[in-house]
């Protein structure tokens, strides 16, 4: 089952039923549900999370409703970058990550540089 979130437009449900199930498969080991038959899929869009500290600063933080305070919005947007960050070296590699943010000691310069440009220090 796929579920698509068409902004502003209708969203989407796509499904394949499947007739033929294998017969392997060992019994359940929690309950039983069985095929949905009837009813709908109700698809709910998830607040926005901050992406820079600029949105956490002047009681930003208090539009997403999950801070305890700015510091702890910041926290978050430094995590979430620190993470992206990370993904970028590892799916690039570590030379051309360190060509884009720079090389420095115990090669930490780098990943520094890239939280830093991406929340807007």
């Amino acid at each position: 089952m796929a579920v698509e979130d068409n902004g502003a437009g209708p969203d989407g449900v796509n499904w394949t039923f499947v007739d033929d199930l294998p017969t392997t498969c060992p019994p359940p080991a929690g309950p039983v549900i069985g095929p949905i038959v009837s009813g709908g899929v109700v698809v709910t869009d998830a607040h926005p999370s901050p992406i820079s500290k600029d949105q956490c600063k002047n009681g930003g933080w208090r539009t997403y409703g999950v801070f305890k305070n700015q510091g702890d919005c910041v926290r978050f947007v430094r995590r979430g970058t620190r993470r992206a960050c990370i993904f970028e070296r590892v799916a690039h590699g570590i030379p051309a990550f360190q060509a884009k943010y720079g090389i420095g000691p115990r090669r930490q310069l780098a990943m520094w540089s890239c939280v830093h440009r991406r929340i807007g220090v």
